[in-house]
């Protein structure tokens, strides 16, 4: 049986990070955690993870944004929509939880991968509606 601990952190796409980063620090006390505009895996997006309370949002901006607006890119994860994109959970297994979810018969958007400037594995999956769930753990630091 999966075991969600906790929602980890809601990301949302903006039009533009520096600006979002701002007004959220401003408008709602946020302090950021972590910006990242060097990804390997994702070179065109930038990322910034902020703190609210006990959890984080995830701001995304697609670089060049601001050109491709009306451009979507078929059955792709994230398209060049502004808002809401994903939601994560927390697991304590996650390779467990891959394998349950797609025994379910979930469709797959991203297999298990890892993101060492970010310190997660995760995966996504579709829910029924379309949405995307992120299922992820925290990689344990070396000391």
């Amino acid at each position: 049986m999966i075991e969600v601990k906790f929602l980890d952190h809601c990301g949302i796409i903006v039009p533009n990070l520096e600006s979002a980063i701002q007004w959220y620090e401003a408008t709602l006390n946020f302090t950021v955690i972590t910006i990242q505009d060097d990804i390997r895996d994702a070179p065109d997006w930038k990322i910034a993870m902020l703190r609210c309370g006990q959890s984080r949002l995830e701001l995304l901006e697609q670089k060049r944004m601001r050109e491709k607006l009306n451009w979507q890119p078929p059955d792709q994860l994230y398209s060049s929509f502004i808002g809401k994109k994903h939601m994560a959970f927390a697991v304590a297994d996650l390779d467990a939880t891959f394998e349950e979810l797609v025994s379910k018969g979930v469709r797959v958007v991203r297999p298990i991968a890892h993101f060492p400037e970010l310190n997660i594995r995760f995966c996504h999956f579709s829910d029924l509606c379309g949405n995307v769930l992120e299922f992820l753990d925290v990689v344990p630091t070396k000391t």
